[in-house]
């Protein structure tokens, strides 16, 4: 059971066959023992198990790698394989926004080959060497192995490290299996309930024709994730002119607030993850396999943000509110420029002035809205025969992959007031980090006094862009190796062999901006529109959803903004705004 902050993951899993409790197993060794007065056979299984499993894998391989197996990847709170991978040394992982492990690198390096049971997975962009993890379940793979020198046999192309990712096999079970596991989480910043479904079956059974096999593996995420962010970014007072409304004529390096952004984001994601083998063993020599293997998520997220910006020359403190800190301290290094274009040591005290609350009294303020979904398939499968005769093992495999990456956004942006009439109609805004509170406060301040946050006349439409990628790469592979165990001069394995693989990568960009913003008719106030055409902006514009409950300080809850995050109102608004 995971805890976390305004979190609750709750977990029930049930196992039955190969999965029974191990310490029941050793229970039982150890009585039939002192029954029968020796020892003949202790089965060592679960977590023991697998770190024994991960250490033979490393021990007998004839390259330097690293490998965790399927009890560990169980064990551990693993979303998906690139967060399972971060616990093998060498290897860094990425996050996305919504805090999941997405990329990796191996050993600083991000072009690594990626391959389920032998196969390419195609990556999603055009550089197949970059892959994501983000979709891939890490419960579909009973090891994950980390090759970090590779051998003539293994597909070219690495420059970091090839990551091979192993399912189950059919005949690996003993007996039926089944497996499920079901998983729940409640988080306080959203209405819906996350959850998590997977499960297993694995069995394989003696016929006239000879062994068969069978495992299905499948899983299913729904999984709502919200961020909320406060940012304060300061910065030295590169323009002087912004002081002059203060009293004091500073002779040294003053800070203020360049920039305040408050936003939410709100990911939506559902994953749904499935691989299958079916075996065939009919005779002790022959072994022919199928199998399947698919990863698909559908990721959305809508993001609605406030910005106050405070770096345009025109803009001027006011000495309403005013409040400073100044402190000085002994230099630490620092560097100055002489005069002469020459950086020399500063020596002697530094002093520094901080303003912590002051008003901006025409500022470049805006709302912004972005909303993406991407679209991630990717399948590998094929078929594969092994024959071993005798000293020799042939091996035969066909296998074919494909990944289809759809990513679509669509950014729009709205200024306070309308921008037309000069920067002296714009609205202003105040700051104040020694007022108490959670979050500091800042207030804007409209040149209307009547005008406010959820007022549509607050606001024209100054921006609107759209971006769409499709990626589709597919791979054809047929590989025929042979191995032959020998003892003649020295050599014990003679290993060769020969692979033809085709590759297509079709790729469609299409970008589109209109930095002059959404107009109807020539009108960019929103409250304009509304009032040309009801319900032109109202049906697309609302309250965003508040944010920060539960914490104190006088800051914007919510404001106007985009309210539906569904693509194909979208794209008819967009034709609506920009036809054809």
């Amino acid at each position: 059971m995971n805890l976390k902050k305004q979190s609750l993951a709750l977990a029930i899993a049930t196992v039955l066959g190969l999965s029974a409790s191990p310490i029941a197993l050793a229970q039982t060794a150890d009585q039939s023992a002192e029954e029968e007065g020796l020892m003949e056979e202790v089965v060592v299984t679960g977590v023991r198990r697998s770190l024994m499993d991960s250490a033979a894998i490393k021990r007998d391989a004839d390259q330097i790698m690293d490998a965790i197996s399927a009890e560990e990847i169980g064990k551990l709170p693993d979303l998906n394989v690139a967060e399972a991978l971060q616990r093998i040394t060498g290897v860094q992982i990425g996050r996305n926004d919504a805090g999941d492990g997405s990329s990796f690198q191996v050993r600083g390096l991000s072009q690594n080959n990626v391959e389920v049971n032998g196969r390419s997975l195609m990556g999603s962009t055009s550089d197949n060497r970059t892959n994501t993890f983000s979709a891939i379940a890490s419960s579909q793979f009973k090891a994950i192995k980390v090759i970090k020198t590779p051998t003539a046999d293994m597909i070219e192309g690495s420059l970091g490290a090839t990551i091979q990712l192993e399912t189950f096999k059919p005949l690996d079970f003993k007996e039926q299996t089944i497996q499920y596991n079901v998983q729940g989480i409640d988080n306080s910043l959203n209405d819906d309930l996350g959850y998590t479904v997977q499960g297993l079956y694995g069995n394989n059974w003696e016929t006239g024709a000879g062994r068969w096999g069978i495992v299905v593996n499948a899983s299913y995420e729904d999984r709502t994730v919200t961020t909320q962010t406060g940012d304060y970014n300061w910065q030295p007072v590169n323009n002087y002119n912004q002081l002059s409304n203060l009293p004091t004529d500073y002779d040294h390096t003053v800070y203020r607030v360049q920039q305040v952004n408050f936003e939410s984001k709100p990911f939506f994601f559902e994953t749904f993850a499935f691989d299958g083998t079916i075996s065939w063993e009919p005779t002790d020599d022959l072994l022919f396999s199928l199998s399947y293997n698919r990863n698909d998520q559908t990721r959305d997220r809508f993001q609605a943000r406030i910005l106050h910006v405070g770096t345009a020359g025109w803009q001027r403190l006011t000495a309403d509110d005013l409040q400073t800190a100044t402190f000085t301290r002994a230099a630490q290094g620092e560097m100055m420029d002489d005069g002469n274009g020459n950086l020399v040591p500063v020596t002697g005290d530094l002093t520094r002035t901080l303003i912590m609350a002051s008003t901006f009294d025409h500022a470049p303020n805006r709302t912004a809205a972005n909303y993406e979904t991407i679209e991630t398939d990717q399948e590998v499968y094929g078929f594969n025969a092994e024959w071993t005769p005798g000293d020799w093992s042939i091996r035969f495999d066909a296998g074919f992959s494909e990944t289809l990456y759809d990513r679509y956004n669509i950014n729009t942006a709205t200024n306070w007031n309308d921008p037309a009439v000069g920067n002296a109609n714009r609205a202003g805004w105040s700051f104040n980090f020694l007022q108490g509170g959670d979050l500091p406060a800042v207030v804007p301040v409209f040149y209307d006094s009547s005008q406010n946050l959820l007022d549509l006349h607050s606001y024209q439409w100054n921006n609107f862009s759209a971006r769409f990628d499709i990626n589709n790469l597919s791979e054809d592979a047929y590989k025929l190796d042979f191995t032959r165990n020998v003892d003649f001069a020295g050599f014990k394995l003679h290993d060769f062999g020969a692979r033809f693989a085709t590759r297509e990568v079709d790729r469609v960009s299409d970008r589109f901006m209109n930095s002059g913003g959404a107009n109807l008719d020539g009108i960019r106030n929103l409250g304009d529109m509304e009032e040309y055409q009801p319900g032109f902006v109202t049906d697309f514009f609302g309250p965003s959803d508040p944010i920060f409950d539960g914490f104190s300080g006088n800051v914007p809850r919510t404001w106007v903004a985009p309210k539906v995050r569904n693509r194909n109102f979208w794209e008819e608004y967009q034709n609506i705004l920009v036809p054809n």
